[in-house]
Formats: structure tokens, C-alpha cells, sequence
């Protein structure tokens, strides 16, 4: 019996690296347009080649998030804002290091909270939708 098991785990194993080689082998729907479209028209590469350069340009100057920095931080024991992001970010630091020596427990309780708002009680909100 376990030579009969054994020669059906190698034969699933073979069918199985069969099915994958010959995915791999495959090529996808787009990339059977585009060489069509390539051996229609031998403009069509260079063509490709400035759309995509423009494109990139145009995603480099108007990156959505150029400089994004969360400067939101839940208010905690020992940290003031100031308005000045570096200073926060370093104050704001200084504060959750010391509040952690201090009370571990209390550091995770102050540290989950943004506008007065719980994280947990947030994700609760959307698991329950």
C-alpha cells in the first residue's frame, strides 16, 4: 500500500510541475496585443517608449504624497504640540520614551488614541460593517 501511495504522490507532483511549466511558458493576453500591434507597426515601440516617458514625468511632478509625514499624534502625558513638525516629532519621541519607563501599560493605552479617537475602537467599527 504505501508503494501505491508513493506512486501517486510523485504522479500529482509531475502534474502538478507540468501545469506550472507550462503557465510559465505562456504569454499573457496584453503582451500577445502589444507584439501584435509591434509587427503592424514598427512605430509603435518608440511610440510606447514616449508615452511611458511622459507618463513618468507626470507621476513625478504631481506625486499625491510628495513629502507626507503624519504630524497628527495623540496627545499623551508629557507632550505638548508646538506646531513645528520637527520639534513634535522629537518632543513627541522623547514624551512616549518616558511615559514608557514609567507605565508600559499606560504608554499602549495613550499611544493607541489619534483626535481623541481609539484605534481598536475604530477597527472594531469597520470588522462589525
Amino acid at each position: 500500500m504505501s508503494v501505491m501511495k508513493n506512486v501517486l504522490i510523485i504522479s500529482i507532483f509531475f502534474l502538478f510541475s507540468e501545469l506550472v511549466i507550462a503557465q510559465s511558458l505562456e504569454t499573457c493576453g496584453a503582451m500577445y496585443l502589444i507584439e501584435k500591434a509591434l509587427k503592424k507597426n514598427t512605430k509603435a515601440d518608440s511610440i510606447m517608449k514616449a508615452d511611458e516617458k511622459i507618463i513618468d514625468n507626470w507621476i513625478k511632478a504631481n506625486k499625491p504624497f510628495h513629502n507626507y509625514e503624519n504630524t497628527k499624534y495623540p496627545l499623551i502625558e508629557g507632550f505638548i504640540p508646538t506646531s513645528n513638525p520637527k520639534d513634535d516629532k522629537v518632543n513627541f519621541a522623547l514624551a512616549k520614551k518616558a511615559l514608557y519607563e514609567k507605565n508600559p501599560n499606560k504608554y499602549l493605552k495613550m499611544t493607541r488614541v489619534v483626535d481623541g479617537i481609539s484605534k481598536k475602537s475604530e477597527e472594531e467599527k469597520r470588522n462589525k460593517k
